[in-house]
């Protein structure tokens, strides 16, 4: 994205007013595997892993039960900062096509800085991990609780990786 569009993402969404982590320098390892992404109800249809790509990614398809109408999308990004994560986190802004992307605040908000949609797409970055997840599917199901679930794994990667 050019300069112009970066600063206007960054007055629209209010950048300045994004919380950063506690523990600066905190980093999680996206050694996150689909064992460690499986989500209660959800069964991973197909991964892709982009390892060479910056930030590295991956891409998971689910679906819930025996229809294939509900489909849900997760994209996590692993980046080398909590800037680079949030940056990531604009671009990914900017490449939404709506204008009715609204942040979330309160108990019970996925990350450290989180956008939603509805309850069709949210957008999170944890630390220097960014994950949006969102309807891939023509049935809507809500995707708040499985940003939280994926959340709750990254804060267990971190629990883990600091008690060694």
């Amino acid at each position: 994205m050019n300069a112009e569009q970066k600063r206007f993402l960054e007055a629209r969404y209010s950048v300045k007013e994004w919380p950063t982590p506690r523990k600066r320098g905190q980093r999680v390892r996206l050694s996150l595997d689909c064992k460690r992404l499986q989500l209660r109800g959800w069964t991973i249809q197909r991964e892709k892993r982009d390892d060479q790509a910056t930030p590295r990614s991956v891409h998971l398809l689910y679906w819930r039960g025996e229809s294939t109408d509900e489909l849900l999308a997760l994209d996590v990004f692993e980046c080398e900062s909590v800037k680079a994560a949030h940056d990531q986190l604009l671009e990914i802004l900017a490449n939404v096509e709506s204008g009715i992307v609204e942040r979330k605040t309160g108990k019970g908000t996925p990350g450290d800085v989180a956008f939603g949609l509805d309850e069709t797409m949210v957008l999170f970055a944890r630390f220097n991990v960014v994950v949006m997840a969102r309807n891939a599917g023509p049935k809507a199901v809500p995707v708040l609780a499985v940003a939280r679930e994926t959340d709750a794994h990254l804060m267990q990667q971190v629990k883990s990786e600091s008690s060694r």
